[in-house]
């Protein structure tokens, strides 16, 4: 049953992708290689307050770093 539901998911994966111009069909490719950041992928949306000037981005990578190096301390 996990089979059938993980091909059918695949399947419109593929139709999806597929509707899709060819620049964002590359676009979706490589942010969704493994290891990808797909967060650095998102467009900056001002009405969600997603849009941050440098200091605030460099502030966020520095948060997450100090967050995963406690959590490994631990």
């Amino acid at each position: 049953m996990r089979r059938m539901k993980d091909d059918g998911l695949h399947e419109k994966r593929d139709n999806v992708k597929s509707s899709l111009p060819e620049k964002m069909q590359r676009v979706v490719e490589l942010a969704s290689e493994k290891g990808s950041s797909n967060w650095l992928t998102v467009i900056p949306l001002k009405d969600m307050n997603f849009d941050l000037n440098k200091q605030e981005f460099r502030d966020t990578i520095r948060l997450g770093y100090t967050r995963q190096s406690i959590s490994v301390c631990m």
